[in-house]
């Protein structure tokens, strides 16, 4: 089942990738990235820095600063790398592992706080979707996919206020409900359900809860400005708006199963995101060039810094394999 979820993955970033190019000529492709003013990258590693750092700050807080900035920062900077290199995002799991056991935290703590994380980071998304949509000629699939990731984002942040404000009594219907469907398991989900309740209870503080919540709007406001650079270096006239609808779209479109690092996936939904609204200033053609180029720069990027993630907390990237159990004790 491994191998076949693999393949499954690849042989769909091979189609995305042929529907990519298949109507893009390889000398007009060429000829994007010769006109391109590559200046506009210089910026790129300064913005995703400080981007991620302020990510870095976000999981911290979230931990009640049980870890250094540096900790994060690199537990961080490895997930990005296993993501590269591995398919289905499993870096999440590495990263949340490869912390708790490096700094002997809970893993459910620090798994429920990467959790908030994302479901501040589906917030920011639906956000900016929901303001960049009414302004463009976006298609209706694209609006039909933002109404999904709004309705999938109220469900979870529901889900999780409940909770947050009722995880204490909602123990006991847990217990009952579990020692009726699987009573010899019971008590070890009971415990970790006291745990899961017990790190989301962090979101209850407003000094943790309104920091987090303002952070994850800036890191995502850092990542639109990003994407526009990219987009500078290309198109003399485009706009933040243009950035934010890319942003919003692959956000949305990575939760498509994929190989390593989203190839495939990332370059037909970027390079969709921009033809079809935007007509007038992004063909088929120099769109694809961005996507090329927008996802290269942030994978070298990301993967330079895994690489000095694992050397910082003296793992190796083979402990990351599916099905082996890490070095940072979790089972991918």
């Amino acid at each position: 089942m491994k191998w076949l979820s693999v393949a499954v993955g690849v042989a769909l970033s091979a189609i995305f990738l042929w529907i990519a190019f298949r109507r893009v000529e390889l000398a007009d492709l060429l000829a994007s990235f010769r006109l391109a003013d590559f200046r506009w990258l210089i910026v790129y590693p300064v913005l995703a820095t400080a981007l991620n750092l302020v990510r870095s700050e976000i999981w911290r807080l979230l931990l009640r600063k049980r870890v250094t900035v540096a900790d994060a920062f690199w537990g961080y900077s490895i997930g990005f790398l296993v993501n590269n290199v591995m398919p289905f995002r499993v870096g999440e799991a590495a990263r949340i592992g490869v912390l708790a056991s490096k700094r002997r935290l809970p893993i459910v703590e620090v798994a429920a706080a990467a959790g908030i994380e994302r479901v501040l980071d589906m917030f920011s998304v639906v956000l900016i979707l929901a303001m960049a949509l009414p302004l463009t000629t976006a298609t209706l699939g694209m609006r039909r996919a933002a109404v999904a990731a709004a309705i999938a984002t109220a469900a979870v942040i529901g889900g999780i206020v409940i909770v947050v404000l009722f995880g204490e009594s909602l123990e006991p219907f847990v217990e009952k409900t579990l020692s009726g469907v699987a009573p010899r398991h019971a008590g070890a989900f009971v415990r970790r359900w006291r745990e899961f309740h017990g790190a989301l209870a962090v979101m209850r503080d407003p000094g943790i809860a309104l920091p987090a919540t303002a952070g994850a709007l800036l890191v995502w406001a850092l990542t639109v400005v990003l994407q526009w650079t990219v987009l500078r270096a290309f198109q003399p006239s485009a706009g933040l708006l243009d950035a934010a609808l890319l942003i919003g779209v692959v956000s949305i479109a990575s939760a498509v199963p994929a190989a390593p690092g989203a190839i495939g996936t990332y370059q037909l939904v970027a390079q969709q995101a921009l033809a079809l609204p935007f007509p007038a200033l992004y063909t088929i053609t120099s769109a694809l060039a961005i996507a090329l180029i927008s996802h290269a720069a942030s994978y070298v990027y990301s993967s330079v810094l895994g690489v000095i993630g694992l050397w910082y907390f003296g793992v190796s990237l083979a402990s990351f394999r599916p099905g082996a159990t890490s070095e940072a004790g979790i089972a991918l």
